[in-house]
C-alpha cells in the first residue's frame, strides 16, 4: 500500500482480511503514520520508500496518495511488473491516461480504478433544488430525512399500503387479486394457486392476501403456492419445482405479467398447454401481456390514474399525508381459456 492516511486505513483492514491476501506492508512519506497504520491493523510491516516498494517482491500496489501523484505512480509500479489499484481519479491529465493504457496494453499487468464513494441519487436532486420528487423505491420505507430537512415534498408510488409520514399512490392490491381469482373460478376452476415473489417489508403482499381471502369468499381451498424471486427467472424456476412437485392446479394467478414468462416457459418445456392444461391470469397490465403466446389475461394497473393522482398529492396545498389507491380492472387475453 502507497499512503497510511485515514482513508487508506480503510483499505488496510479490508486488505488484511481478504483470504487471498497473504500480508500487507506500507510505505508512506511520514514514516511515524505507516508504523502506527501497520500496529493498529496488525499489517506486516513497512517500506522504506515506494521505490523500495516496486523493487520488492510484492504482487501488486494499491495506492493511496494524493490526486496529482496518482498517473505518475501508476505508470512506475506497472513498468516495475506489478499490479496495480488506484483510488480515485485516475490521472490528472489526458497525456497520464494514455501513458497508464500503454503501460497495461505492453505489460499485461491488470490496473483497477476504484470509486470509492457512494453517490445518493435522492440528495443529488436536492442539491439541483428540484420542487418535488416522485419515488419508486424498493424499500418499503426509505430513509429520505435529508430530504426532509431540505423541505422537498416526494410522494411515493407504486406503493403497496400507506406510509404515515408521507404521501402515496398504490394500486388495489387486494381487489385486483379478486378479480383475477373470480374470473378463473367463472371458468369453473376449483383449483387455483398463485406465484409469488419477495415484498418489500414483513407484511404479506397484497396479491397474496387478496388471493386468500378471495379463495375463502368463494369456499374454495387454497391452491398450491410457488415462491421465486422477482424476475422473469425466478418464476421460471418456481415454476420448474411446482411441475416438478407434480401438483400443478389447473389454474394459476401469477404476481406479474414479466413473471408469467418464466412460467410459460416452464410449462411449455413440461409439455403443458396453455390455457388447456393450465391457465394463468397475471398481474400488471404491461406490454409483456400484450405479446406473450398465448396473450396474458391480466389485472392492469391504472398507471394515467396513478400518475395524476401523484401529481394531484405533490401539488396539492400542504395537508396531513394521504395513501390514495387506485383500483385495477382486468383485460381478457388468451391465456385463461376465454
Amino acid at each position: 500500500m502507497v499512503g497510511a492516511g485515514q482513508f487508506a486505513g480503510q483499505f488496510a483492514k479490508l486488505f488484511n482480511a481478504h483470504p487471498f491476501v497473504s500480508s500487507v506492508v506500507v510505505t508512506d512519506v511520514l514514516h511515524e503514520r505507516g508504523l502506527e497504520l501497520v500496529e493498529r491493523e496488525n499489517l506486516a510491516g513497512t517500506v522504506p520508500s515506494f521505490d523500495d516498494l516496486i523493487a520488492s517482491d510484492v504482487d501488486a500496489v494499491a495506492i493511496f496518495t494524493q490526486r496529482w501523484t496518482h498517473g505518475p505512480l501508476v505508470v512506475r509500479a506497472l513498468r516495475a511488473g506489478k499490479h496495480v489499484y488506484s483510488a480515485v481519479p485516475m490521472a490528472m491529465t489526458e497525456d497520464e491516461i494514455a501513458a497508464i493504457i500503454e503501460a497495461v496494453r505492453e505489460t499485461g499487468l491488470t490496473y483497477m480504478m476504484g470509486e470509492t464513494s457512494y453517490y445518493n441519487q435522492l440528495e443529488q436532486l436536492a442539491g439541483r433544488l428540484v420542487d418535488g420528487i416522485f419515488l419508486c423505491s424498493t424499500v418499503f420505507e426509505p430513509d429520505l430525512r435529508n430530504l426532509d430537512i431540505a423541505g422537498i415534498p416526494i410522494v411515493m408510488l407504486n406503493n403497496r399500503a400507506g406510509i404515515p409520514s408521507r404521501d402515496s399512490v398504490g394500486v388495489g392490491l387486494l381487489h385486483g387479486a379478486h378479480l383475477a381469482v373470480e374470473h378463473l373460478a367463472e371458468h369453473g376452476y376449483d383449483e387455483i394457486g398463485i406465484v409469488m415473489g419477495g415484498t418489500a417489508g414483513d407484511a404479506e403482499d397484497g396479491r397474496e392476501a387478496g388471493w386468500r381471502k378471495s379463495l375463502e369468499r368463494l369456499s374454495l381451498a387454497p391452491g398450491p403456492i410457488a415462491r421465486g424471486l422477482f424476475t422473469p427467472g425466478g418464476r421460471y424456476q418456481a415454476m420448474q419445482r411446482l411441475i416438478r412437485s407434480g401438483a400443478v392446479p389447473r389454474s394459476l394467478f401469477v404476481s406479474s405479467d414479466q413473471m408469467s414468462r418464466g412460467v410459460l416457459k416452464a410449462t411449455l418445456e413440461a409439455g403443458l398447454k396453455v390455457p388447456e392444461d393450465v391457465a394463468i391470469v397475471s398481474f400488471d397490465g404491461s406490454i409483456d401481456a400484450a405479446y406473450s403466446w398465448p396473450t396474458l389475461t391480466t389485472v392492469a394497473q391504472p398507471l394515467a390514474e396513478m400518475a395524476e393522482a401523484a401529481v394531484d398529492a405533490l401539488l396539492s396545498p400542504p395537508h396531513d399525508p394521504v395513501h390514495r389507491v387506485v383500483e385495477a380492472h382486468l383485460v381478457v387475453g388468451r391465456s385463461c381459456g376465454c
